[in-house]
């Protein structure tokens, strides 16, 4: 049983723009109130909506906001649900925690050295698997409420079942194991 040591860099650029009641006037937009749901498109290597995709900020009060996001990552389609801590009305920092859940792939084939160290396609399962994800990120406020932010992390799995299966027999090299741990 492998340890509890998988991690990954997270690196999220994201556009966010909240969602605005039309019937405020322009100089309540002006005052920059917090929203009340924020959209996210979002892209990044390991990210919480994965390489592609979707999320969304509500905000249970002034920094503190119920994170979720969902899209297509490496490791197949990715949920994610946690908690952000930011100021949503000025640009400046913030923190996150959370949990992904990644649904796997099967029949992957990866180009990876095997143990004589001759790079060779290698018939792969990708199984399920899950991890605690702790992040920082910077972001700057816009306008009416948009937001552009930057945003990396560390991920920490949560173990069980192996990560993943060699389907061909191929005895993967230390590096290949480290690359795919």
């Amino acid at each position: 049983m492998k340890a509890l040591h998988t991690t990954a860099l997270f690196l999220t650029t994201a556009y966010a723009a909240f969602a605005q009641n039309f019937n405020k006037d322009y100089s309540a937009l002006i005052q920059q109130q917090s929203p009340d749901f924020c959209l996210a498109f979002s892209t990044g290597l390991d990210n919480y909506s994965g390489l592609i995709g979707i999320g969304a900020l509500i905000p249970i009060s002034e920094k503190l906001q119920i994170r979720a996001g969902a899209g297509i990552g490496s490791w197949g389609a990715k949920l994610s649900a946690g908690l952000k801590f930011q100021e949503l009305t000025e640009s400046g920092f913030g923190f996150g925690i959370g949990y992904s859940h990644c649904t796997g792939l099967e029949d992957v084939e990866l180009t990876l050295s095997d143990s004589n160290g001759n790079n060779e396609v290698i018939n792969m399962t990708l199984n399920k698997a899950g991890s605690v994800n702790l992040t920082v990120n910077k972001n700057w406020v816009f306008k009416r409420g948009n937001i552009f932010y930057i945003e990396s992390g560390y991920a920490i799995g949560t173990g069980g079942n192996p990560d993943f299966i060699v389907n061909d027999g191929t005895v993967l090299s230390d590096e290949a194991e480290l690359v795919m741990d």
